[in-house]
């Protein structure tokens, strides 16, 4: 009974990592279709997966940094209004 447990689990894996190949496969293909269709001197966006989640930290950190250097409080108590909600639309 075990055995077949297994066996059963093992099959759902491999159908899982081949629809996630295929899907990645479809993905790329877009992606060049897409490239190719962009004018020549278009740029292209980084893909997310280029992009390292802990820049997204380092980039915050270091804004922090530079607002406090210039005196500022990054996260203050109270907000100076400079617009009305009726002026903004």
């Amino acid at each position: 009974m075990r055995l077949y447990s297994e066996l059963k689990t093992r099959k759902k894996l491999r159908e899982k990592e081949e629809a996630k190949k295929k899907k990645d496969e479809e993905k790329k293909k877009k992606e060049e279709e897409k490239a190719a269709t962009q004018p020549p001197g278009a740029k292209a966006k980084a893909p997310e997966e280029i992009l390292d989640p802990t820049q997204y930290t380092n980039n915050r950190k270091q804004f922090v940094q530079k607002i406090r250097e210039e005196g500022k409080n990054p996260y203050p108590h109270k907000f100076d209004r400079t617009h009305r909600i009726d002026e903004f639309t």
